[in-house]
């Protein structure tokens, strides 16, 4: 739709080269945005399961650190 209405505007006599070419460059912009968007939820998503295992691991440590007898050094 953006497309059919920028040809319209280029029949306009004031219309820019200008225009068209950041016209242009907003369109290559917009897609991509849009195409960037599912690596952005991935990297979230994998950025949330690090720290996941990261906690259970550390807390698993701590856990047993604690269940552990301490350590006799003469």
């Amino acid at each position: 739709m953006a497309w059919a209405e920028h040809q319209v505007e280029r029949l306009d006599p004031e219309h820019s080269e200008l225009h068209c070419q950041l016209c242009f460059n907003l369109e290559k912009l917009a897609t991509a945005i849009v195409s960037s968007v599912p690596l952005i939820v991935l990297l979230k998503r994998r950025q949330v399961f690090v720290r996941t295992v990261y906690l259970y691991t550390s807390q698993h440590a701590l856990a047993a650190s604690a269940r552990s007898p301490p350590s006799m050094s003469c």
